[in-house]
């Protein structure tokens, strides 16, 4: 739809994608979801929010919505801002897949039989990740990233570099936003404020999903050039909406 320039009708599916979480996280009754296999994005508004989330060590999760200029939405900042240290600004930002054995041990599951947790991915990486993402801004966070001796904390900047700058950046402030709020209808209402704002001006995503999806170029021409073009303030305006 948005390729096509009907933008109204992308923010009227977000919007009633976004009532449809709220739903299952507020649903009276105790609810379990089974995220076996590939669960991402949108799959994840589903999943996450239920009462108990049971997943297997070859679960993938993710968010990958920087890579089609969008940011980590259908209320998700919620549980990754409630993840150990700074791994959802991680997730946020790189969109990387992990298995059921890293999200259970960041407590986007709540079982995971099979899997050992302390041994994930994860676990191991938190370190760095604490260490890197410590920081106020994107740009320095990259930067601590491309500076580390670790393999994964450099491999992990050279991902964001492939992002939506201005994605990227939304991220990171969306997840600390999200740890400030009080619940996952507080999350939806900023993903509702967020999505009629990037709907005013959808370049980015429109871009993203011509290179990820239809052309399949993987050549995404993004409006910001690099992260350090990104002002501030431009991205505080897109939580106005």
């Amino acid at each position: 739809a948005v390729l096509a320039g009907r933008v109204d009708e992308a923010l009227g599916f977000l919007l009633a994608e976004y009532d449809l979480d709220q739903l299952i996280a507020e649903y009276p009754k105790p609810v379990a979801a089974h995220l076996v296999g590939i669960s991402m994005g949108g799959g994840l508004g589903i999943g996450l929010h239920q009462t108990r989330r049971v997943g297997a060590p070859g679960t993938r999760l993710a968010m990958p919505e920087v890579a089609i200029g969008l940011w980590p939405d259908v209320g998700v900042c919620f549980e990754l801002a409630r993840t150990p240290g700074h791994v959802g600004e991680h997730l946020a930002m790189t969109g990387q897949t992990i298995d059921g054995a890293s999200g259970y041990w960041a407590g986007l599951l709540d079982e995971c039989p099979g899997a050992d947790a302390e041994a994930s991915w994860l676990a191991g990486a938190s370190g760095w990740i604490d260490e890197c993402y410590a920081a106020d801004d994107a740009v320095t966070i990259v930067d601590a990233l491309a500076g580390h001796p670790h393999p994964d904390a450099r491999a992990s900047a050279e991902i964001i570099g492939t992002r939506s700058p201005f994605s990227v950046a939304l991220a990171l402030r969306a997840v600390r936003r999200a740890r400030e709020l009080p619940d996952v209808a507080a999350v939806l209402d900023q993903d509702r404020a967020l999505a009629r704002t990037a709907m005013s001006d959808p370049a980015d995503f429109v871009e993203g999903v011509r290179a990820r999806i239809v052309d399949r170029d993987d050549r995404p021409r993004w409006r910001h050039a690099r992260l350090a073009d990104v002002e501030e303030a431009e991205v505080a305006a897109r939580f106005v909406g």
